[in-house]
């Protein structure tokens, strides 16, 4: 009987040595992590630097420097990696292309463990001073809807010439979300960590080439601005107008001494205003179904600019016309924040 207990023992063993090389290639999310930090003893400066080139079958088994740091039938995959400490916080990104340093990581959890999803709608856009990621944080649901509704809309970006990198989140959910960042090559990436509330709604992590700071932390505005009856100057549905469940929307920015209207990019229930490169203010709106506020319409404004921008909205209810605006900025005197609005329309 031990015998064959034995003899099973070593056929099992076989059959899982056997089983591990009939999948090679294998990909690696990070292979110095795995335990190829000195690569082979050949070249081992190249690999530190040349592994971004390694990243499929074909390129790893015809390039001279992956086959000379990586195992035979491995080849580096752009899967997310754990940072060095902090445990694994999310999603990886990207804030300059082709530079590993800028690697960093961004997360939302609620209640501090549940993970929300990520999806980036610009990544690595080159502009005039920078390069611009951003996206949306969002809970999955079982229709496949979750990605219509965005909980934390984020904006990247990285100054060329200073290098540095501003984190900006912003809460338009409810109840309370957990956000955190790091860069890899910053403080080890050990994370910074934020919660976000209806009354805390946004939040930028600053970090340069030494250390991570926290700040603009901001509570302004939580309230449904002044609305009045006004004649409805908005015009058709174009470039610079946004419709949703009948409202009407339209933003200006502050800039060289003029006011300029800002174009709006749609994404059903929420859009940008700016360009899908460079968007500079967030919209979300919500309409309300059931209990005392029914049909009631949430316009969520969001600024993400250094220049003042003027938010403007609109709604028909019967044969008047009500409208509202803010001017939001991304300092006020003593130098609070205000980079929130929400205007409100009751629709019944």
């Amino acid at each position: 009987m031990r015998f064959l207990t034995a003899t099973w023992s070593m056929v099992a063993s076989l059959v899982v040595v056997l089983a591990m090389f009939s999948f090679a290639p294998v990909a690696l999310g990070d292979p110095w992590s795995e335990g190829y930090t000195a690569g082979k003893e050949a070249g081992k400066k190249a690999c530190k630097t040349e592994l971004s080139k390694c990243i499929s079958k074909d390129s790893a088994s015809s390039n001279t420097t992956c086959k000379d740091c990586l195992p035979d039938g491995y080849f580096v995959t752009t899967v997310a990696t754990t940072p060095t400490t902090g445990g694994q916080i999310g999603s990886e990104i990207l804030t300059k292309p082709g530079d590993p340093a800028s690697k960093a990581w961004i997360s939302a959890a609620v209640d501090s463990k549940t993970l929300l999803d990520w999806r980036g709608v610009s990544v690595e856009r080159e502009i005039t001073n920078g390069y611009i990621t951003w996206g949306y944080f969002y809970r999955r649901t079982e229709d496949g809807k979750g990605t219509d509704n965005p909980e934390i809309f984020v904006k990247v970006y990285r100054d060329k010439a200073a290098n540095w990198t501003n984190f900006e989140f912003f809460f338009v959910s409810v109840g309370e979300i957990e956000v955190k960042s790091c860069m890899d090559s910053v403080e080890n990436c050990t994370p910074k960590v934020a919660k976000l509330t209806e009354k805390m709604r946004y939040v930028q992590h600053h970090c340069d080439t030494a250390s991570c700071t926290q700040k603009g932390l901001d509570s302004s505005n939580d309230k449904a601005a002044d609305k009045t009856e006004q004649p409805d100057d908005f015009g058709d549905k174009g470039q610079q107008v946004g419709e949703f469940m009948g409202a009407k929307i339209k933003a200006t920015i502050f800039k060289e001494g003029t006011e300029q209207p800002l174009g709006y990019v749609e994404h059903g229930s929420w859009g940008i205003f700016g360009t899908e490169d460079d968007p500079v203010v967030f919209v979300k709106l919500w309409q309300h179904t059931g209990g005392d506020i029914d049909g009631r319409i949430d316009v969520n404004f969001f600024h993400t600019s250094p220049y003042k921008i003027k938010v403007s909205s609109g709604h028909k209810l019967g044969d008047k016309f009500w409208k509202a605006s803010s001017e939001i900025d991304d300092t006020k005197p003593g130098g609070i924040s205000n980079r929130y609005s929400r205007h409100q329309y009751n629709t019944k």
